[in-house]
């Protein structure tokens, strides 16, 4: 879809220049299943929205582009402010780890990683993680879906790690600031936590767009990422098989 904008030139006329069109789908919450795929005016698969009239949203005209032949993905951005985490946040964090501890520990199950996708599938995941800065992460409150089952795998990981000494590795990863209405690990730089401490859930959940590509994606034609919407819309280079170029601003 093209829309038209025209100013007058010197000697008269009416010169047009068509702005570009992007459709921004609305991210879905984990634990949701995949609504049916909507498909905007140029063609393109829009995961996590239902068919229905779409906002069409102009990019900027000197915005970054990927080849022609890229495939477009398309991610929330996280823009939220940083605030001083409450010690009420960090008492119920407290409890909440406290209580994981006390429970018996679940049987042994596979671990679900981001990191055992295929090499540029990964990168890709990471590149459009990165971009995005968190939006996911508003559901983890206090608990960052941290349960007995990953506190279960910590302690296979680090047989000599009592349970005062996992309280206290994780109270000391909760940032002085955090982004507002989030995660209370999530701070300016991202998550506080190393991969192996995150939960099965943030290690394996991927929003609507990121998680279509992984799972219907083609990894053998390049990908170009576009994060968030109006001026604070982010646009990656083209990401190409083979390569591990350096990621977006």
């Amino acid at each position: 879809m093209m829309g038209i904008q025209g100013r007058h030139v010197p000697g008269g006329g009416l010169r047009t220049k068509p702005p570009t069109f992007l459709t921004i789908a609305r991210p879905q919450s984990p634990g949701k299943s995949s609504p049916p795929l909507a498909t905007d005016a140029a063609g393109w698969q829009v995961a996590g929205v239902k068919p229905r009239p779409r906002r069409l949203l102009p990019i900027a005209n000197n915005a970054r582009y990927g080849d022609d032949d890229s495939q477009p993905l398309i991610v929330p951005r996280n823009d939220r402010a940083l605030t001083p985490i409450t010690p009420d946040r960090v008492r119920r964090l407290r409890k909440h780890l406290i209580e994981a501890l006390r429970a018996p520990r679940p049987p042994q199950t596979p671990e679900r990683n981001a990191a055992l996708l295929p090499d540029f599938v990964a990168h890709v995941a990471q590149t459009a993680c990165t971009l995005c800065q968190g939006w996911c992460c508003k559901g983890g409150g206090e608990h960052a879906y941290l349960d007995e089952g990953t506190l279960a795998r910590l302690r296979r990981a680090m047989p000599g790690l009592q349970a005062r000494a996992i309280l206290r590795l994780y109270l000391d990863r909760v940032p002085e600031n955090g982004a507002k209405g989030s995660c209370i690990f999530h701070g300016g730089q991202g998550c506080r936590l190393d991969p192996s401490q995150r939960s099965d859930v943030c290690n394996s959940y991927f929003c609507g767009g990121l998680g279509t590509y992984i799972t219907r994606g083609d990894a053998t034609r390049p990908v170009t990422i576009f994060a968030g919407e109006g001026p604070k819309l982010r646009v990656s280079p083209a990401l190409r098989p083979g390569t591990r170029g350096p990621h977006a601003p």
